[in-house]
């Protein structure tokens, strides 16, 4: 499984900095950006670190 994930990894970098992927995200408004697997994972924890915390504030009761 870590070599499929190390694979993953390799390929979405590559395509993400394709000039031709590039242009296509400019041309819908988006800036194509790959921080790697653990970058990703931190900004996913804490996401929901910063998600998790809004039902509680507003006092958010699943029926």
């Amino acid at each position: 499984m870590a070599q499929l994930a190390t694979a993953l990894d390799a390929h979405l970098s590559e395509i993400m900095r394709d000039p031709a992927t590039v242009k296509r995200f400019a041309a819908l408004g988006l800036e194509p950006v790959y921080a790697g697997a653990d970058e990703f994972r931190r900004f996913i924890a804490a996401d929901v670190t910063r998600n998790s915390e809004l039902p509680r504030s507003a006092n958010f009761q699943p029926d």
